[in-house]
């Protein structure tokens, strides 16, 4: 359950409907490490497994964040034996990003990639409607981010939805000569879900650390500045005589890694 997250829910949710009535889109759900963005695609993900979807997922991993097109090959893998099916020029395009045949690198090779992800996703939806999700944004590599962006910003009649989770464009993230892949993503609806209430973070430690005393609770809500992360990690930095407010709590509250 999703404590706090019902509009951000609806918003992905009719998303997915409208895919699936044939008005394909994107969205880019934005907002700083902890968040939730990850638990919103996890959300959508099990709406969209209910009703049909075929699902592709990618993560952008930090080490791999230098090698071209890693990221497409993730989303892609379990149906790159329909490239074949694509316009020549297109699936020479995507063999080349995915090395089974020359590199793609002209920008006009850049070109039919992302033409060629649009049709391989437009012939899946053909069968069933298709749910892309892209998490951790930062961290795609230049090339795969520049062809799904591409590809998101061209969905018209598709039974297509992509959503893109990433962290906001001034953070952290891979670059290139031509930005952060964040960055590439300018231009897409965008959706950023807000710090949580303090009542709504209440009821996540009440479900996740119910042993907390009231007083280490409002404290533990006060200085996770309603994120959802930063709750679970602070209340999980607490010994048991802290948590059941038998000893005092350090001047500033500390998660043990980074939030």
């Amino acid at each position: 359950m999703l404590f706090g997250r019902d509009q951000e829910v609806s918003t992905l949710t009719r998303l997915l409907d409208e895919a699936r009535e044939g008005r394909g889109s994107a969205l880019v759900v934005r907002g700083p490490a902890g968040i939730g963005k990850t638990a919103l695609l996890g959300a959508t993900a099990g709406y969209a497994e209910a009703r049909g979807f075929t699902t592709l997922r990618a993560t952008g991993i930090e080490s791999e964040a230098g090698l071209p097109f890693a990221a497409l090959q993730m989303l892609l893998a379990p149906v790159r034996d329909r490239i074949e099916a694509l316009p020549a020029p297109q699936a020479d395009a995507l063999r080349g990003a995915f090395g089974l045949a020359e590199p793609v690198g002209s920008d006009d090779a850049r070109f039919l990639l992302g033409l060629g992800l649009l049709t391989l996703l437009g012939d899946l939806a053909e069968e069933a409607p298709v749910l892309c999700l892209v998490d951790d944004t930062q961290w795609v590599d230049g090339p795969s981010a520049a062809a799904l962006a591409f590809a998101a910003r061209r969905l018209r009649a598709e039974r297509v939805a992509v959503v893109f989770a990433a962290r906001g464009a001034d953070e952290d993230g891979a670059r290139d000569e031509d930005g952060s892949a964040a960055q590439r993503l300018t231009g897409l609806p965008t959706l950023a879900p807000t710090a949580l209430a303090p009542d709504q973070a209440a009821a996540i430690l009440a479900e996740h650390a119910p042993d907390l005393a009231a007083a280490v609770r409002a404290r533990v809500v006060a200085d996770s500045s309603g994120n959802p992360l930063a709750l679970k990690e602070l209340a999980s930095a607490l010994d048991q005589p802290q948590r059941t407010g038998s000893a005092p709590l350090p001047p500033a509250l500390a998660a043990p890694d980074a939030v």
